[in-house]
């Protein structure tokens, strides 16, 4: 069970086993992870488990949040990863399971407050969604993303996936981080898939005269992460717009125009910062 080591002023002052679906880090006593610190929101960020994953998020916080002093808005956190909340640094611990930790109780010591002569941060009173939480077990045929039953009609669709949103069955609910650019081009990452949502245009017309990039008209591609090879991503211009491509093992004739593939996703300057989030997300996960 991963756990939270949290550390003050060099010493350290508690561990946290992160054994519930949704952890709030914060300054409000009756959080998962409270921190007696007045430059900590009252709910300043989240740890949410997504299957065999977790992802922090930012609140909205005054301060923002931090891993390995980068300002974070959603990321997917890997083994000794370190956590900046105000004056306190919280390390993500991926324990071993033959290690036998039973999770003990959490401590409840707080960090304690920075200098007096800092003045408090206002929390924000908006705060964004966290991803959705896996649903439980759902009817046998029974897809747990739309709710569709499979019908004698989908006896040639494939059996690991639905016929109507066309989502893995094994894939947990709930996207953990998406993008979506001026064209409409939306990219969503699930926990075993990426899914790649077109909107009718020009380019999927084009698209569509190339038979041998489209599953379907409207151009939606669902990739499994574990079969992603690497991810590319080239940054926008004042000018030029840049794109995000996922590769595939089979791509072995180069990149195509980046309009006509599809793979990727073309955005502006202004959008570039999710679709780097994005990168860095995926890149983490397939452990480049």
């Amino acid at each position: 069970m991963p756990k939270l080591v949290v550390n003050a002023n060099g010493h350290v002052l508690g561990e946290f086993p992160v054994n519930k679906d949704r952890m709030v880090i914060g300054s409000k006593a009756s959080n998962e992870i409270p921190l007696d610190n007045v430059n900590a929101d009252n709910e300043h960020a989240v740890i949410t488990r997504c299957g065999d994953l977790y992802v922090i998020e930012d609140l909205g916080s005054a301060n923002g949040t931090f891993v390995h002093e980068r300002k974070i808005t959603r990321l997917l956190l890997s083994d000794e990863d370190l956590i900046s909340v105000g004056s306190c640094q919280l390390r993500f611990v991926e324990e071993d399971a033959k290690r036998g930790d039973a999770g003990a109780a959490p401590s409840k010591a707080k960090a304690p407050a920075p200098d007096a002569g800092k003045p408090a941060q206002e929390p924000q009173a908006k705060r964004s969604a966290a991803p959705a939480a896996a649903k439980g077990p759902v009817a046998a045929g029974e897809c747990p993303h739309c709710g569709y039953k499979r019908l004698p009609k989908d006896a040639k669709a494939p059996e690991d996936r639905c016929p109507s949103c066309k989502l893995g069955y094994a894939t947990t609910p709930g996207v953990l981080i998406s993008a979506e650019s001026k064209t409409g081009d939306r990219l969503e990452v699930y926990d075993k898939e990426v899914v790649i949502k077109r909107k009718m245009g020009v380019k999927v017309l084009l698209q569509s005269l190339k038979g041998d990039l489209l599953e379907g008209i409207k151009g939606d591609k669902y990739i499994p992460i574990d079969t992603i090879a690497s991810i590319q991503l080239k940054p926008a211009s004042a000018l030029l717009a840049g794109y995000i491509t996922i590769v595939l093992p089979e791509s072995k004739e180069g990149f195509k125009l980046a309009g006509l593939d599809d793979c990727t996703v073309e955005f502006v300057k202004r959008e570039e910062e999710k679709f780097l989030e994005i990168k860095a997300f995926l890149d983490a996960r397939i452990g480049r």
